[in-house]
């Protein structure tokens, strides 16, 4: 259950906004490399297909869960101004 806990925030957060995915050749590119490294460690029976290292890809997961925040931060321009108010009423307190 773990595992699809941390996929389903993972999921949350792409359809929520709050992070984008990599570009599409940049995914690819990722499958590609853990399909090889995966055939390397499996067998070719079909329950291995579905097999994970559990610790590294939760940290596999983390780890993205992160890039993708920062790849959609950057990705949007500015909208707020970045200086802070000096309104009495914008900072919770009433002077």
């Amino acid at each position: 259950m773990p595992i699809a806990e941390i996929q389903s925030q993972w999921v949350a957060d792409l359809l929520q906004g709050r992070a984008t995915l990599p570009p599409e050749p940049e995914m690819n590119q990722e499958i590609a490399r853990y399909r090889a490294a995966t055939a390397k460690r499996y067998v070719r029976p079909g329950r291995h297909t579905i097999q994970v290292d559990f610790l590294a890809y939760l940290r596999e997961i983390r780890k993205e869960r992160r890039a993708g925040v920062r790849r959609n931060r950057a990705s949007r321009p500015m909208t707020v101004d970045p200086r802070p108010s000096r309104r009495p009423w914008d900072m919770g307190t009433v002077g």
